[in-house]
């Protein structure tokens, strides 16, 4: 999705302009040639014809602390990411052993204006499966910090102002890392996330939980009528052939849904389950509830072909006056092949059911429908 593709190419360019520091701190050059070479390579190596970095302000020693006053990063459309007063503290003889030990890596804020305009000339985060960067050295950053990173609306949905803590490790191909996220505006809310992944044994360890007030950012970007308090957790482990994770949702203290997905790899094609139970009618609009009833259940499976498109074996959904069966095939392309859909609707109780509508004056003795 787009905040997966956001967030590996932000990765890809924390790792050059890391790798463009170590560069510099082996040069044995003097403090402000470090300066001139460090900025030549971030605003001409790494930079692009969509891809704009800026960079003013460096203070002290590029080699052991370093502040640098401001970073932009700008499309084709203008700047979309501003850090302000970025700061690192690293242990420079760590790199003669392999290893690049930041101690503590800060920025005083952050601000993201809009989403930015695809980048072709860096990797799609798709090709070739999803794998971590070969580093020639070890990466550990003790403290990552961040006191004000500011998200405009266009971003998610909602404009929000979050702090965030955490620590990282990549070395020899895998990743282990923490992060705590804190919402500074509005209602509040936390988040926790705490990841580990290994190229060699395709293991993946993801713990995230979330918990936010009534009108956070989950809520709204999720549409939950009422906007309640949420809380999030998603919990799995397991190689990438052969993934589930658990995934439980409150809202107002209440669960609402719980239930497993998961992902298996094969040769020539990604498979992909979800089952899912709840009272999901809570959060509905009133004219809804009735008719999705006290709880209601979903079923998918299919697979993806190496070559694209999508096929849904099954998609079965349950829950108060309707129940539905479903299978489809979708082009690479987008074009629907094939579609197999069964629909009923039958009273929960009493002789009719009141379809969802405005003032819920439309009632029907029941329905069927068969579509091929």
């Amino acid at each position: 999705g787009d905040w997966t593709g956001l967030l590996m190419r932000a990765l890809f360019l924390a790792l050059l302009a890391v790798f463009a520091l170590a560069a510099v701190a082996l040069s044995q050059q003097s403090p402000e040639e470090e300066k001139s070479y460090f900025l030549r390579y971030v605003e001409d190596t790494i930079s692009s014809d969509n891809r704009r970095i800026s960079i003013t302000g460096i203070d002290g020693v590029l080699s052991s602390d370093a502040t640098i006053g401001a970073i932009t990063v700008a499309d084709r459309k203008g700047v979309w990411l501003t850090i302000t007063d970025a700061k690192i503290t690293w242990t420079r003889s760590a790199l003669l052993t392999g290893r690049l030990v930041i101690d503590r890596l800060s920025a005083a804020s952050i601000a993201m204006t809009r989403m930015p305009v695809p980048d072709e000339s860096l990797p799609s985060p798709e090709a070739g499966g999803f794998s971590l960067p070969e580093l020639p050295v070890s990466v550990r950053i003790g403290n990552l910090a961040v006191g004000e990173a500011t998200f405009a609306e266009a971003v998610f949905g909602e404009a929000a102002t979050l702090s965030l803590n955490g620590a990282l490790a990549l070395a020899d191909g895998s990743l282990d890392a923490g992060l705590a996220i804190e919402r500074l505006d509005g209602p509040g809310g936390t988040l926790a996330l705490d990841a580990a992944f290994s190229n060699d044994s395709r293991v993946l360890a993801i713990d995230l939980r979330a918990s936010e007030p009534a009108d956070g950012v989950l809520a709204n970007l999720l549409n939950l009528e009422g906007r309640p308090a949420v809380d999030l957790s998603v919990k799995g482990e397991g190689p990438l052939s052969d993934f589930a994770a658990d995934i439980a949702l409150a809202a107002n203290g209440e669960e609402i849904l719980q239930g497993r997905v998961a992902v298996n790899e094969s040769g020539d094609a990604t498979g992909f389950t979800a089952d899912l139970d709840g009272r999901v009618a809570v959060l509905a609009p009133a004219e809804l509830r009735a008719f999705l009833g006290d709880r209601t259940s979903l079923s998918l499976s299919g697979t993806v072909p190496a070559e694209g498109g999508v096929i849904v074996e099954r998609l079965r959904t349950q829950g108060g006056a309707l129940s539905l069966d479903a299978s489809a095939r979708v082009l690479p392309d987008g074009f629907l092949r094939r579609l197999d859909l069964s629909a009923v609707i039958d009273p929960v109780e009493g002789g009719r059911v009141i379809l969802p509508s405005a003032g819920n004056e439309t009632s029907i003795g029941g329905a069927r429908l068969a579509l091929t």
